[in-house]
């Protein structure tokens, strides 16, 4: 979060829009690349805890073999295309995206791997060791030096590449780089298969989360995407609790008995609303003062579009949590890929008729209608493929609390016992 700060004081609006823009292109061209082996490693791992070797070598070669895929036929469309689809961004920026793709596919499949195989502590402990180190690179190149936005996309590169080899030392730590006598292209195949079906979830989600990024660019340039960027990325790191839940329990979902996923399900539904909400308000009243102070008062526009795209994030928490019962449970990732898909063109029209007049405004309030239109399906699929009722998944129990409560207690009083 400080990184975002520090960058977008010091870049400006229009230089903070086109690190956005190359950020964005990052994260398209990988889950492009991906073909859903991200959330085949998720599943597998788990359920073949014996084969993560295996596992890992098929990803690990994968990664490769996905990024000359992708340079091939991404080299291709933006020699033809790209100052079309682009307009305003440097060309050199484009193939500093495809050069680092291969790494970012691979961290992609290790931080799946360690979910999967249950890491969490080392999965957050590379990242707690890359931000800090980020922010300093930023502080020194970008504050100290005065570096401008090719700077911090070199910052950007260079980080990425130091926690791809953290994460190889990391995987040789847990055996994962050991030589295998056999190597099973049956379960290659079968998550192969399994991420195929997932594919188009992924591909959809990353569409009506990123699209407005780039529709805005085109209509009205990088500074409007400047502002919005400083909203979304605030909005994200509101979510994160969130993804961390979501990953955490991928794994019980999938283990669990059908009523016991279902009464779990319905508490982390019930707890998280309730939380969702008080955070909303609280955003709404502090974003002002807050995007003020740590932003400057050429980022004043970002206050509202947080305001709106907080909104959307009381649903889609819901529907981030819940995707977990129909992947984990129902072994369903053709489901998500449709409603992904239909979330996609939901909000690829909306930012149509949205931006042009609105801009940052636009892309905001086409994001969150997708959202709550989004979340409002999952929820009523969920309710009728479960059987429970609308009761069950949003109102807080007062054991739901106590649970609550204890487990904060217990947590804190961990820690001061480490101290």
């Amino acid at each position: 979060m400080v990184s975002v700060i520090v960058l977008a004081r010091y870049l400006e609006p229009r230089g903070r829009g086109e690190y956005f823009i190359f950020q964005a292109m990052v994260s398209m061209l990988t889950v492009f690349g991906d073909f859903g082996l991200s959330q085949s490693a998720n599943v597998f791992v788990g359920r073949h805890a014996d084969q993560k070797v295996a596992i890992h070598r098929f990803l690990a070669r994968s990664s490769f073999a996905l990024w000359i895929g992708m340079s091939l036929l991404g080299g291709v469309v933006l020699w033809l295309v790209g100052d079309r689809l682009i307009p305003n961004f440097p060309a050199k920026w484009e193939w500093a995206a495809f050069g680092i793709l291969p790494i970012m596919l691979y961290s992609g499949f290790w931080n799946s791997m360690m979910i999967g195989m249950g890491h969490i502590w080392l999965l957050n402990g590379v990242q707690l060791v890359m931000s800090p180190f980020q922010l300093l690179l930023i502080l020194v190149f970008i504050v100290g030096l005065s570096g401008g936005v090719g700077t911090a996309v070199t910052v950007y590169l260079f980080t990425m590449l130091l926690q791809f080899v953290l994460m190889v030392v990391a995987a040789n730590r847990l055996g994962l780089l050991a030589r295998v006598q056999a190597h099973d292209d049956d379960l290659s195949r079968q998550m192969l298969a399994f991420g195929l079906r997932g594919y188009p979830n992924a591909i959809a989600t990353m569409l009506w989360m990123r699209l407005p990024v780039f529709v805005l660019n085109l209509f009205h340039g990088s500074v409007p995407v400047g502002v919005f960027s400083v909203a979304q990325q605030l909005a994200e790191k509101a979510l994160l609790p969130i993804q961390a839940v979501q990953d955490a329990i991928y794994r019980k979902m999938s283990t669990l008995s059908t009523g016991a996923a279902i009464a779990v399900m319905n508490r982390y539904v019930r707890v998280i609303v309730s939380s969702m909400i008080m955070v909303m308000l609280m955003g709404g009243l502090l974003a002002p003062w807050l995007v003020r102070i740590l932003f400057g008062d050429s980022y004043l526009g970002s206050a509202d579009v947080f305001w709106i795209l907080l909104i959307g994030g009381v649903f889609v928490s819901v529907a981030m949590i819940v995707s977990t019962y129909v992947l984990g449970q129902l072994e369903r990732p053709g489901l998500l890929s449709m409603l992904a898909g239909a979330n996609a063109v939901v909000c690829a029209l909306l930012s149509v008729w949205f931006i042009p007049s609105s801009a940052e405004l636009g892309a905001a309030a086409a994001i969150a209608c997708t959202q709550i239109a989004g979340a409002i399906v999952v929820v009523v699929l969920y309710l009728r493929i479960t059987g429970t009722t609308l009761k069950d998944v949003l109102l807080i129990h007062r054991s739901d609390v106590s649970l609550l409560v204890t487990e904060v207690i217990a947590l804190a009083y961990r820690k001061n016992v480490r101290v």
